[in-house]
């Protein structure tokens, strides 16, 4: 999970995943390598209707310093119902099928199961425009391609704030050229996906 060196380095925190084998190998290696960590793990699907009192229990509003969404479906409605004045950065999966230039999400599904097919969560620049009327500000992309990194405007002058289309990054190249002419179509010939 991409959260482990915070964890290892004493942040507190919680950890959300609706997959029961995650939630079981997640309390196992942080009880086994971590037992002294502040590690609040939790099993529940993520949705628009219930981030809010999963992030905050029990109405705490506390700040948090850094907020990480990876559930593969509902990303971009999920950050959108959100109130994120107490959040500092933003770390989010990005669609990178969906290119540099198109602001693209998937219609709001709250049953949906991924499959690696090129239709889900949302592409960067729809995370970036969410996130702008949000004030948050787009300062780093993974080498990877995988998870861009926001800032609360806030702080964003101590940053250089990027433009999601010069500084898109893609995980194609791990893929070989059937299944990418395969996920190509997917998305064509889909009508799950929404401009936004």
């Amino acid at each position: 999970f991409n959260s482990f060196n915070l964890i290892k380095n004493n942040w507190s925190g919680r950890l959300i995943d609706s997959n029961t084998d995650e939630v079981l190998a997640l309390k196992s290696s942080v009880g086994y390598y971590l037992p002294e960590s502040e590690i609040d793990i939790v099993k529940a699907k993520v949705t628009k209707d219930n981030i809010t009192d999963l992030v905050f229990p029990g109405k705490t509003n506390r700040d948090i310093d850094f907020f990480s969404l990876d559930i593969d479906d509902n990303d971009y409605w999920v950050l959108k119902s959100m109130n994120l004045s107490k959040i500092k950065v933003i770390c989010c999966e990005y669609n990178h099928w969906l290119g540099a230039n198109s602001s693209l999400t998937m219609k709001y599904n709250p049953n949906f199961n991924f499959v690696d097919n090129g239709i889900f969560g949302a592409s960067l620049l729809a995370f970036t425009n969410i996130l702008k009327e949000k004030g948050f500000s787009l300062i780093a992309i993974d080498s990877s391609g995988t998870n861009a990194f926001f800032i609360n405007d806030v702080y964003a002058k101590h940053f250089e704030v990027l433009c999601p289309q010069k500084n898109f990054v893609s995980v194609g190249r791990f893929y070989n050229e059937d299944k990418k002419r395969e996920i190509f179509k997917n998305i064509k010939e889909s009508n799950l996906l929404i401009e936004v």
